[in-house]
């Protein structure tokens, strides 16, 4: 197969967009959540970059919400790279499993995966050469700053700890930073320039999509900027994705 950068940075170059599709079916029965999915999958994969399910979304559910994600799966197409978003991070038998379940098992092209258990336990997940792995580094989330900001002894906070320590991993990896930090964010491209960057929190959470080209650049296959409840919930879910690839093209700023 072909690297995931590689086809990532084909997929964004075809359809211009840097968008990143949430597929996360919050507040659904499980008996709506494949028609839901299979009609925001048509109408956004026009401006789809990638997808990301949130596996959570269909763990709750137990089988009948594996089933879902099997048929949510199944309605992608081939062409569109998808990011499995479990954030896994064990020791490194168990990540060795988690891996395979969703690299070998599901198919995912990419995985996000918590670095806190240190370099061990994500490397069965960059053994797999053509697949992404993307590190949590400055998340999106409020909490995030009680650890990730933290000073360590060497004066560098944690989340940059993080991006210059994960980033020379593997060629295969990738950073998590939040759209609502872009201050961290640009820290975290000046870090690691050369390193592909999942940038959730566009949308509800209320990151700016402009900040986020401003601070991550808009090099094809270096960054994509996820949004989930924004665009599912809207009237028009094609002028949604849209409407956010026409915002994080307006910006253009590409890293040397």
């Amino acid at each position: 197969m072909m690297p995931y950068l590689e086809r990532l940075t084909r997929r964004i170059r075809a359809v211009d967009s840097f968008v990143c599709v949430g597929l996360d079916p919050q507040g659904l029965p499980v008996e709506e959540v494949i028609p839901h999915n299979r009609a925001l999958i048509e109408a956004t994969a026009p401006y789809a970059a990638c997808f990301k399910p949130n596996l959570a979304f269909y763990e709750q559910f137990g089988i009948p919400g594996l089933r879902a994600l099997e048929a949510t799966l199944a309605a992608i197409p081939d062409d569109i790279p998808v990011i499995a978003d479990g954030k896994r991070g064990d020791m490194p038998n168990t990540a060795a499993a988690y891996a395979r379940a969703l690299f070998e098992v599901w198919g995912f092209d990419a995985a996000t995966v918590n670095p806190l258990q240190g370099q061990d336990a994500t490397e069965p997940f960059l053994a797999y050469k053509d697949r992404g792995v993307y590190v949590c580094c400055r998340t999106s989330n409020p909490g995030s700053v009680t650890f990730q900001n933290e000073r360590l002894a060497t004066g560098q906070t944690l989340y940059e700890y993080i991006a210059e320590e994960a980033s020379g991993w593997g060629a295969n990896v990738g950073l998590v930073v939040g759209a609502t930090a872009p201050d961290e964010l640009a820290r975290v491209r000046a870090l690691a320039p050369t390193t592909t960057l999942l940038v959730p929190g566009v949308g509800v959470q209320g990151g700016d999509p402009a900040q986020v080209i401003a601070a991550a650049g808009s090099k094809p296959g270096l960054v994509v900027v996820n949004a989930s409840r924004s665009i599912a919930s809207a009237p028009d879910q094609a002028a949604a994705a849209r409407n956010l690839r026409d915002a994080l093209n307006a910006v253009s700023w590409t890293p040397v």
